[in-house]
C-alpha cells in the first residue's frame, strides 16, 4: 500500500494550498512533531512568530503574507 503522507513526513512543514482554503494569512502546518516539540525550538519559534507579526494556533502557524513566507521557509527549512 502507498503511503499518501509519504514526502509530508520527510519534512518539517508543509504550506497549505490557498486555494483550498479561503484565508487571508497563509497556512503553514507543523508536521515534524518531535522537532518542534523541542522546547528549545517552540521557544525559538514563539519569539520568530512575535517578530514577524504570525499566530501560532495548535500545530499550524498563519503567516500574513508572501514575503514573510520566504523568511520563514528560509528559517526553518
Amino acid at each position: 500500500m502507498t503511503d499518501i503522507f509519504a514526502l509530508w513526513k520527510t519534512n518539517r512543514f508543509i504550506v497549505a494550498d490557498p486555494n483550498i482554503l479561503e484565508l487571508n494569512e497563509i497556512l503553514v502546518l507543523l508536521t515534524d512533531y518531535k522537532f518542534w516539540g523541542q522546547q528549545h525550538i517552540a521557544d525559538q519559534l514563539l519569539i520568530w512568530c512575535n517578530e514577524y507579526e504570525c499566530a501560532i494556533q495548535g500545530m499550524t502557524v498563519l503567516i500574513p503574507n508572501k514575503e514573510t513566507l520566504t523568511v520563514f521557509m528560509l528559517k526553518w527549512a
